[in-house]
């Protein structure tokens, strides 16, 4: 077995830390040496659970999970479930994801697994590829459904399309032919393409020096695209210490000098976790989930 950082071939009896399934075939770890290297130390792979969501479609607020793949650093066992969404699955996700209604009709149900993904990623950084813009405001959703807390903006988060936007400008399958050298077929697989994506980070961290140095806060903070999040999806922000509009007319206004945008938007189909955000500044905190009939 080779290091993956710095490609020494390593015998059966010396210590070898964080073993991954390199995609096309090959299993890589990380030696000794490397492993106390200043320029590894700041990213331990045992703290990183690598991400990955295949959904009913693209809205945050009303898609549903198909398929979840987890793939942890420490060397457990991956975590991967078909997800029945409860509604059937479109054409065009099918042939996407090769997942079709009957695959899932016998699946849980995300409030089923909710809690064993919660606490299979308690206290992780968590790495995805388009992480910040579907697969954690998605989760996110799909946890508030369930009713299983969720803080999202405890966690430290990477996100390898982000660096590899702002680093090469491609998408997951040509990150993986780019960092890995080799071809792609697994995308929209859920865990092959978190297996792909912990690849893609790891190759990153040997392609560039100065992200090789960071701490993982410092990659997430790298990774982060556009200002502070106030809600999952991003359609609220934090400017100055204020939450402001994102989106539409009213973008870049604080939303307690324009109320009446927050309370349309609680009226309409807008992600449960963004309306939270809502209900928490306008004082409607213990109002129900439903219409909100309030005067304005």
């Amino acid at each position: 077995m080779k290091c993956l950082y710095c490609g020494k071939e390593m015998t059966a009896e010396e210590p070898c830390y964080d073993y991954f399934p390199i995609v096309g075939g090959e299993t890589m770890g990380q030696c000794e040496a490397c492993l106390q290297s200043p320029n590894h130390r700041g990213n331990p792979m045992k703290n990183l659970c690598f991400l990955d969501l295949e959904t009913t479609g693209l809205q945050i607020g009303s898609d549903r999970i198909i398929s979840i793949g987890i793939m942890c650093g420490d060397g457990r066992t991956p975590f991967y479930e078909l997800v029945n969404p409860e509604r059937g699955i479109p054409a065009e996700v099918e042939e996407l994801t090769g997942i079709n209604t009957l695959d899932v009709l016998d699946a849980p149900t995300f409030p089923a697994i909710a809690r064993r993904v919660a606490e299979y990623i308690k206290g992780r950084v968590l790495v995805g590829f388009n992480i910040h813009n579907f697969d954690l405001p998605v989760l996110a959703e799909e946890m508030c459904r369930a009713e299983v807390p969720f803080d999202w903006e405890s966690f430290t988060v990477i996100d390898c399309g982000s660096i590899f936007k702002k680093k090469e400008e491609r998408t997951l399958t040509a990150a993986v032919q780019f960092y890995c050298g080799v071809s792609f077929d697994g995308a929209h697989d859920a865990l092959q393409d978190a297996i792909a994506t912990s690849q893609v980070y790891k190759g990153q961290l040997a392609a560039y020096p100065d992200l090789a140095a960071m701490t993982a806060q410092q990659l997430a903070e790298f990774s982060l695209s556009g200002d502070k999040r106030a809600d999952p999806a991003g359609k609220l922000i934090v400017k100055d210490g204020q939450i402001v509009y994102n989106f539409g007319k009213h973008k870049g206004m604080p939303i307690l000098d324009e109320v009446g945008f927050g309370y349309w938007m609680l009226e309409k189909d807008f992600p449960e976790t963004t309306k939270r955000v809502l209900r928490k500044a306008f004082g409607l905190e213990g109002a129900q989930a439903g219409r909100v009939l309030i005067g304005h």
